[in-house]
C-alpha cells in the first residue's frame, strides 16, 4: 500500500506589525487565514463587531470608525470598506433565510447592511435597537434609547415596524432588572439579559400569545459578556 508523500508547510503565525493570525487547511497546504484585514493586507484594529455569514461565506463588519466593511473568508486581502460613515452605540447582527436564500444583517443605530451571496445593500433602520435576536421571522431586541424596553418587528421582517394586531410590538419590563443588554433565543423562549437580572419572554405563535415569564433577580452583570455555548447561558 503506498501513502502520500510527507511534506512540511512552514509558516510565520506574526503578521506584519506583530498582529497574530489564524490558519486555514486547504488542499492539503496550511496557509494564513487573514479574516480580516484590509486591501493592503494589514490586519483591522479598530473592529466593532464582526460576523462570519453562513451561507455566502462572507464575512460583515462594522468598524469604530463608523463604516461598514466586508469581504469572501477564502481571501481576506479583498476587504473593502464603505465609504458612508454610519456610528453605532452597540452593532449586532443576526443571520434570516428569506425563502431560497440566506443573509446576514448587521445593525448599527440607524443603519443597517445586508450581505446575500455576494452583494451588500444598506438602508436606514426604524427598529432603534442596541441588541437583537431573529425568531420566528420577527426580530426582538432591547430598545437603545428606553433601557427596560422590549420590541418586536412585524411579520414583514426586520424592517417591519409599523405597529398591529400582527405588527411590531413592545413591552416594558419591570425597572428593577435594570437596563437590557442582550438577548439569546434560547430553546423555547427568548432570554433577555439585563443589568441585575434575567428575564424570560415567550414569543410563540401569534403575537396575542407574546408574553414575559419569569425574572431572576443578579447581582451586577457586566455588559458584553453573555453567550451561548454548548446549550448553556453564560456571563459574568
Amino acid at each position: 500500500m503506498g501513502f502520500p508523500k510527507c511534506t512540511y508547510e512552514h509558516i510565520d503565525l506574526l503578521a506584519d506589525e506583530g498582529f497574530p493570525v489564524g490558519c486555514t487547511l486547504k488542499g492539503g497546504v496550511l496557509s494564513p487565514s487573514l479574516g480580516a484585514v484590509n486591501t493592503n493586507a494589514k490586519p483591522i484594529t479598530d473592529l466593532a463587531h464582526l460576523h462570519a455569514v453562513t451561507e455566502s461565506e462572507r464575512f460583515i463588519a462594522h468598524l469604530s470608525s463608523g463604516k461598514f466593511a466586508h469581504g469572501p473568508k477564502i481571501n481576506g486581502t479583498a476587504f473593502s470598506t464603505v465609504s458612508m460613515p454610519m456610528p453605532a452605540t452597540s452593532p449586532f447582527s443576526i443571520e434570516v433565510r428569506n425563502g431560497t436564500y440566506g443573509e446576514g444583517v448587521i445593525f448599527a443605530d440607524k443603519y443597517y447592511m445586508r450581505m446575500r451571496n455576494n452583494s451588500n445593500y444598506m438602508n436606514t433602520f426604524a427598529g432603534n435597537l442596541r441588541c437583537g435576536v431573529w425568531r420566528c421571522g420577527r426580530l426582538f431586541g432591547g430598545d437603545l434609547t428606553v433601557g427596560a424596553l422590549f420590541k418586536w418587528s412585524g411579520e414583514g421582517g426586520y424592517t417591519d415596524w409599523k405597529e398591529g394586531i400582527s405588527g411590531a410590538g413592545q413591552v416594558y419590563l419591570e425597572p428593577v432588572g435594570g437596563q437590557i443588554l442582550d438577548v439569546f433565543d434560547f430553546q423555547d423562549r427568548i432570554i433577555i439579559l439585563r443589568e441585575n437580572a434575567i428575564t424570560e419572554f415567550f414569543a410563540g405563535g401569534n403575537p396575542e400569545n407574546f408574553r414575559v415569564g419569569q425574572t431572576v433577580l443578579l447581582p451586577k452583570v457586566y455588559p458584553k459578556t453573555g453567550a451561548l455555548a454548548g446549550g448553556i447561558l453564560l456571563f459574568f
